[in-house]
């Protein structure tokens, strides 16, 4: 009885020849056949009218109806990540931070998870700058230089960056002295991404004659080896010979600002940064935490003043001043080590993006010492 029901059916649906010119909008089988050979299929509404016998705009009435009579009706399942990234917006609505990112993991530094993301998430925002010339500042450290990797890898394969007529200026937003510079510091950083690019970009122009090659700039300068020793008049004779302030001047009018948050007093690294820059230095991080563009800062985010007076940087305020200004602050930090300056940088955050992981963001999500609530 089933079959002859079914055949029944089969053989009173609308066939391709046949052409409906007037049908009773409220025939359910036609609105869910419809949605179904849709949405279901994936076919087009063209395909659709040919396979129900009407036209095109037919089927787009029908789809609409079958909204309206709730139909078709969408659920979104979203991913840990995604759900954990709208919780983070939303415990953190009254503060500066308006985009959360989360990746996979949490382990380890976990720098290879957070760099992708990172890096996609810079080069769209770039996009979106109308200036033929954008201006980058970026601090140092393992994290930012696997975003600044995968940013070498995007700028040098994707098509509407290669073939573009545009400047992206990059500069450091802390300057240490000359016999401390490595690979992970942020003018070492700025050279890098300028030297990659560009040889990559004059590959492409080699072959095309109406390549319009994508121009990087870096500002790289280093200060003397004995800087940071200097004091009174000396200091303030080096700052001036040296143009100390222009060099500043020019990473604070950045219109992006990438910059990862480190520990500080645990951080082997960091120590001997620290160390070759002033000796002194060490011991006075006295209950630091964490760090952003090598200011230490206390587990209540507040700024180790006896050397964040003394670096020649990007100041938290100087980050926040920016996303005042609707600039962009992009922070990436992640893994299990990073939880304890992450939450303390979160009190008073100073960027308005931040690229996390599922630990990390777990962790600030049960955490009382943060949040709109807290630290509204």
């Amino acid at each position: 009885m089933a079959r002859i029901s079914q055949f029944r059916a089969e053989r009173n649906r609308p066939r391709p020849s046949e052409r409906h010119t007037h049908f009773d909008f409220g025939n359910t089988w036609m609105l869910t056949e419809a949605a179904r050979l849709a949405f279901i299929e994936g076919k087009g509404q063209k395909e659709v009218g040919e396979i129900l016998g009407v036209s095109q705009a037919t089927v787009s009435r029908l789809l609409q109806r079958a909204r309206e009579e709730e139909i078709i009706q969408f659920y979104l399942k979203p991913t840990l990540e995604y759900r954990l990234a709208d919780e983070l917006r939303e415990k953190f609505q009254e503060s500066c931070v308006t985009n959360f990112i989360v990746v996979p993991g949490g382990s380890g530094i976990n720098e290879g998870n957070l760099a992708g993301p990172a890096a996609a998430d810079i080069l769209r925002q770039l996009l979106h700058l109308k200036a033929s010339e954008s201006r980058i500042t970026a601090s140092g450290g393992i994290t930012v230089r696997s975003v600044f990797d995968s940013m070498i890898r995007a700028l040098t394969s994707v098509e509407e960056w290669i073939d573009t007529d545009r400047t992206l200026e990059f500069h450091p937003a802390v300057l240490g002295n000359d016999h401390v510079v490595d690979v992970y510091h942020p003018a070492s950083l700025a050279a890098i991404l300028a030297m990659s690019i560009n040889r990559a970009t004059g590959q492409n122009q080699e072959e095309s004659e109406s390549f319009r090659p994508l121009k990087i700039k870096a500002s790289a300068p280093t200060l003397p080896a004995n800087f940071y020793e200097l004091d009174g008049r000396e200091r303030e004779l080096s700052w001036r010979v040296l143009g100390v302030e222009k060099i500043l001047q020019n990473a604070r009018a950045s219109q992006m600002f990438i910059v990862g948050i480190g520990r500080a007093a645990k951080d082997t690294r960091y120590l001997e940064i620290l160390k070759a820059m002033n000796k002194d230095f060490p011991r006075k991080l006295g209950n630091a935490v964490g760090e952003i563009c090598w200011v230490p800062f206390d587990k209540d985010g507040q700024l180790i003043d006896k050397i964040a007076n003394e670096l020649v940087a990007v100041k938290p305020d100087d980050l926040r001043d920016a996303v005042k200004g609707k600039r962009r602050v992009i922070a990436v930090a992640g893994g299990e080590e990073k939880k304890e300056p992450i939450e303390a940088a979160m009190i008073a955050p100073c960027f308005s993006t931040f690229v996390t992981d599922v630990v990390n963001a777990r962790y600030l999500l049960r955490s009382k010492r943060v949040g709109s609530k807290v630290a509204g």
